[in-house]
């Protein structure tokens, strides 16, 4: 693949700005360049090893933390089979992301996570509302009045 386009490629996964960029270019030349253009194919591939690697990292951390939530939801151990199929599930649906886990963006595992966390929450409020206390039913009878 292109240097270029894979640098790019994880340049907008990234969400890189151009000014970024030309920072990021300037900081590895000590400052001789900001232009992709001006660098050797070595600077330029480890550049790009460079941020293919931060959005390894980084979309590894945002998987850990959907992950990590949707454990602490459902809260019981499962087989490995049955988990994936559960995340897998929890994901595909509509409200929550509508595609399978491993096909998730950073940002969409950004998404995913606050509302994952909203439904826990509510989950969590459900479940700790303490419940009424159940009172005996009183029997309401009508009894003859007396006149005297």
């Amino acid at each position: 693949m292109n240097r270029y386009k894979e640098f790019f490629k994880y340049a907008r996964k990234l969400g890189i700005s151009d000014e970024d960029r030309a920072e990021m270019v300037r900081n590895h030349t000590d400052g001789r360049t900001t232009s992709l253009r001006e660098l050797s194919d070595k600077e330029l591939a480890y550049i790009t090893e460079h941020i293919a690697l931060q959005h390894e990292l980084r979309i590894r951390s945002e998987r850990s933390v959907v992950l990590s939530i949707i454990q602490k939801m459902i809260g019981k151990q499962v087989s490995c089979y049955d988990w994936w199929k559960e995340v897998n599930r929890i994901c595909q649906d509509p409200r929550i992301a509508g595609k399978p886990f491993r096909e998730l963006t950073i940002a969409e595992l950004n998404q995913v996570a606050i509302k994952l966390r909203i439904i826990a929450r509510k989950q969590a409020s459900v479940t700790t509302e303490p419940s009424p206390q159940k009172k005996e039913p009183v029997i309401m009878c009508r009894l003859p009045l007396k006149y005297s």
